[in-house]
């Protein structure tokens, strides 16, 4: 048999069949390049790595260096208009829709004000925000720019204000943290005279200006509301039970503070100070809070549906959930008289999901069956809804734990609301 030795390997052999076989991949790697060149979009070289500004933060040869355009852009007509979700009174009025669309009002109260969690408002509720403040203090006044000093002194001029007649008949106002308040009053100037304001609360830090700056729509003048041609009115407020000294206000004794308001006029001019007694109620804190606030001292019940169907009231003043009622008024006219707000909360993290029902009923009339006006005062995981209606006649001595339908004699269905959990 005769065997057929290998051929000896030339480098000449060696070096054509490398070339046979990495010329091809050596052209078509070529070949893909110049389609990658060939396809690129100049702009995108200019945004995909660039930060917001339009810098490389990762180029370590030109670091936070602009990158420079390539040459002129061709005009293209005028800007676009700008985004519309962006606008702010887009978002104010997309997040009060869907707010309304979680809050059904009952038949016989009006809605007040209305101020969903991510947006702050002006008009009735502007006295929540916090936005400009200079000082620590815990008291809130609508549209009220505070500052770090006193209130300036009277000047002894012609300019006079006094409490309204309305206000005498209530000689001490309770205030329940979160709940707007209003004091009216008269004053001896007309409106475009007043320059504004001077706010302040005894003992506690600074005072609050409340600017007016000209007629405005529905009987407002700039930041001080006109409710007749002599008579303006103060919403105020305070964010927390706290005194003075920034501690808790001990518990369950009321808190007295007086609140001093005086007028300036155009020149320069400051009225002498009415006062008005106020008395800080501590109450519970949480996710959930509903109040009731009475314009007179009368027997009136406030009622809590949660989602369990267990509702909170005089005879069941706490739920397993954690719903507690832990302000209750002039009951059988005899016990906390002149409180005239009662509360219910739910700690933080404690009001379970769904749909809550809040009801007002006319227990007993401690003034003789005259009409008392009340306020409903909802915050839910810090969006707040406010509600007013009224009653008159003696009452009844029954416990409205169900609907009264379309009788509005004794008990109101006042809102039903979806709660969610709160984001943290």
């Amino acid at each position: 048999m005769t065997s057929i030795a290998p051929e000896p390997t030339t480098p000449r052999k060696v070096v054509f069949t490398v070339l046979t076989v990495l010329l091809p991949v050596a052209v078509l790697a070529a070949c893909v390049l110049l389609l990658m060149l060939i396809g690129r979009d100049p702009q995108s070289e200019t945004d995909a790595g660039a930060g917001p500004s339009g810098v490389y933060p990762d180029d370590p040869a030109a670091p936070g260096q602009p990158i420079e355009p390539a040459g002129p852009t061709p005009s293209t007509g005028p800007a676009p208009p700008a985004n519309p979700a962006a606008d702010p009174d887009v978002i104010r009025r997309q997040a009060l829709e869907a707010m309304a669309q979680r809050y059904r009002t009952g038949p016989f109260v009006r809605l007040l004000a209305m101020q969903p969690s991510s947006v702050v408002q002006g008009g009735a509720m502007a006295w929540m925000s916090r936005a400009g403040r200079t000082v620590d203090n815990p008291w809130l006044v609508e549209r009220g720019q505070l500052r770090a000093d006193r209130a300036p002194s009277s000047t002894g001029s012609a300019v006079t204000v006094s409490l309204h007649p309305d206000e005498l008949g209530q000689p001490t106002v309770t205030v329940v943290p979160g709940v707007p308040n209003r004091v009216r009053l008269q004053v001896s100037l007309p409106p475009d005279a007043i320059a504004g304001l001077h706010v302040a609360f005894e003992g506690y830090y600074g005072h609050f200006f409340v600017p007016a700056q000209g007629q405005g729509a529905d009987g407002e003048v700039g930041s001080i509301y006109v409710t007749e041609p002599d008579v303006t009115a103060v919403t105020f407020g305070i964010d927390a039970a706290v005194l003075p000294d920034g501690r808790p206000i001990p518990g369950p004794t009321p808190h007295p503070v007086t609140m001093y308001v005086g007028v300036e006029d155009r020149d320069g001019n400051i009225s002498s100070y009415v006062t008005r007694q106020l008395q800080v109620v501590p109450v519970g804190s949480g996710d959930l809070e509903v109040t009731l606030t009475m314009s007179v001292a009368t027997d009136l019940d406030l009622y809590v549906v949660e989602p369990t169907g267990v509702v909170v009231y005089y005879r069941n003043t706490s739920s397993f959930t954690g719903g507690h009622l832990d302000l209750d008024a002039n009951a059988a006219c005899q016990n906390n008289v002149g409180i005239n707000n009662e509360h219910v909360f739910w700690p933080r993290g404690a009001a379970p999901a769904g749909t809550y029902t809040v009801r007002v009923a006319n227990y007993t009339s401690c003034i003789g069956g005259a009409q008392v006006d009340y306020q409903v005062t909802v915050r839910n995981c810090g969006e707040v809804a406010v509600y007013t209606g009224s009653f008159a006649g003696d009452g009844r001595r029954d416990q409205c734990t169900a609907s009264p339908g379309q009788d509005p004699s004794w008990c109101h269905d006042v809102v039903s609301f979806m709660v969610m959990p709160c984001q943290r």
